[in-house]
């Protein structure tokens, strides 16, 4: 019977989603498949954030069957990881210690079961409720002005790329709002930014707003890490 069950997952994908009597929502369902001991497998991100602890799967006795459900809006989108063995320490806790927090990141695990893996030529991450189409989005043409510029700080001594946009009809002669975006090199092919903001401002859920990339110089953790001289680079 247990094989039959994951023959099914296999068929169909994690995690289960199911419909619930409760107006505009659902029940998502995350599982995981015992291959070898573990003590405690995690779900990261997605309804879960980043409270580990209280984000422990549970096992199903005499089983290989580990899940944890959640109650979710019916329209919901997001991303996930697994945690297998994970250390349970609060990531506010683990944070200054740069080392331990890469190795436990380097853990983190997409789910096999899963369809949607995002990006579709090296995933990263798992996804719930994202389409096909969702999947290559960052392929649309943008529609603004792109623009890419070497930016050296004093605050934190050290120079990265900075990209900016001017999505169309943006009148940079008036006032307008900047948005300002961490891990920039994440765009287009993780995280596609500025094709969200396009959509956005098609859409009219936004007004045109200038969005502004910060990219990394291989030292994330350290600089944002409650770090004072990189909010000062932000800021000024």
């Amino acid at each position: 019977m247990i094989n039959d069950f994951w023959k099914e997952i296999s068929h169909k994908g994690s995690p289960l989603v199911e419909d619930v009597n409760i107006k505009d929502k659902k029940f998502v369902t995350f599982l995981y498949k015992e291959v070898e001991p573990v003590d405690n497998v995690v779900v990261i991100l997605g309804p879960a954030g980043l409270d580990y602890e209280r984000n422990k799967m549970i096992k199903l006795s005499s089983t290989n069957i580990w899940y944890r459900s959640y109650l979710v809006s019916k329209d919901a989108k997001f991303q996930y990881l697994i945690s297998p063995n994970d250390p349970l320490t609060y990531p506010i806790d683990i944070l200054p210690d740069y080392k331990k927090n890469a190795e436990r990141e380097a853990n983190f695990k997409i789910d096999p079961l899963n369809k949607f893996p995002y990006p579709t030529n090296n995933p990263i991450v798992s996804t719930v409720g994202i389409s096909k189409a969702d999947l290559v989005f960052q392929n649309n043409p943008l529609k603004g002005t792109y623009e890419e510029f070497p930016l050296w700080s004093n605050f934190v001594k050290n120079e990265r790329k900075v990209s900016l946009y001017i999505p169309k009809n943006t009148n940079v002669n008036n006032e307008v709002s900047i948005l300002t975006i961490l891990d920039g090199e994440l765009n287009p092919d993780y995280i596609p930014v500025l094709n969200l903001i396009d959509r956005l401002i098609e859409a009219k859920k936004i007004e045109p707003i200038v969005v502004v990339l910060i990219g990394n110089v291989d030292q994330r953790e350290k600089e944002m890490g409650c770090n004072i001289q990189f909010t000062k680079f932000l800021s000024e």
